[in-house]
């Protein structure tokens, strides 16, 4: 399903008698995961990755014949997802450049996580032992970005910087990586867990457990504040941000229900 801001209506994207899931929106394109067994191409347990193009009203079939679903990733250059096209061998990490055309790795980087936004792409993947986090630039090789201890996963970019959680302090906590200047840099210091974590020209959410509960906070890289976006009761899960915007999972109703915070700097 969709939700227009502008008309404040719900309207249904993708109601086929089968699963459609894992959507994700950059600019006027969602994309989602899709299954149809009555697919043309008569392969039982067919999955594929559509898009739908808001202003043209145009439907695409982006990349078909994935073996099992998974999030995925939709940036302004690429679209990133997982798949197995070997059982055995695990999750491999896939982009598509949305314009234009791009040579393949004739094997597919073993990972998890994928996200993109810019000319790159990041996932976790546990190769060296730990997870660590890793960049697949465009026309170049995957490249390992994160060693040492302590685990790193669930990823995520806007092009400019790279952010993870991390628990080499024995909790969680959240780190950025600055493309620009190459930096690493600590983004939180309570002894609570802080997760999930996303980033948008220099605004990073993360998810919050320091008040015993989920909550939603930011950090603007540009006045290198920190600020709670929602403290309200239940659990605050999952943030996103787009186009200023904060968007999260909550389940303060007794159900998930999502929730917008529309400018996180009022």
């Amino acid at each position: 399903y969709v939700y227009s801001l502008t008309q404040e209506i719900e309207l249904p994207l993708a109601a086929s008698p089968y699963e459609d899931m894992y959507p994700d929106i950059n600019g006027n394109v969602i994309s989602w995961m899709a299954r149809n067994p009555l697919n043309q191409y008569n392969i039982e347990d067919y999955w594929c990755i559509r898009t739908f193009d808001v202003s043209i009203d145009n439907r695409t079939e982006l990349v078909y014949g994935l073996a099992a679903p998974a999030p995925i990733s939709l940036g302004e250059n690429y679209l990133s997802y997982l798949d197995k096209p070997v059982a055995s061998f695990g999750w491999r990490v896939y982009k598509k450049l949305l314009f234009g055309t791009e040579s393949a790795p004739s094997i597919p980087p073993s990972g998890t996580n994928a996200r993109t936004g810019g000319n790159i792409v990041v996932y976790q993947d546990n190769k060296n032992g730990n997870m660590d986090i890793w960049t697949w630039n465009q026309n170049k090789d995957p490249a390992q970005l994160t060693s040492g201890p302590g685990e790193k996963i669930n990823p995520s970019t806007d092009g400019k910087t790279i952010v993870w959680q991390d628990n080499r302090n024995g909790n969680w906590d959240i780190y950025a990586y600055d493309l620009n200047t190459s930096k690493e840099m600590q983004i939180t210091k309570n002894k609570a867990d802080q997760t999930n974590p996303d980033v948008e020209n220099g605004v990073i959410v993360w998810q919050d457990k320091r008040s015993g509960n989920w909550d939603v906070y930011v950090y603007d890289r540009s006045v290198q504040k920190e600020k709670p976006i929602c403290t309200d009761a239940g659990n605050q899960t999952q943030p996103r941000i787009r186009t200023g915007r904060i968007v999260w999972t909550d389940d303060r109703s007794g159900d998930k229900d999502i929730y917008i915070y529309e400018n996180y700097m009022s």
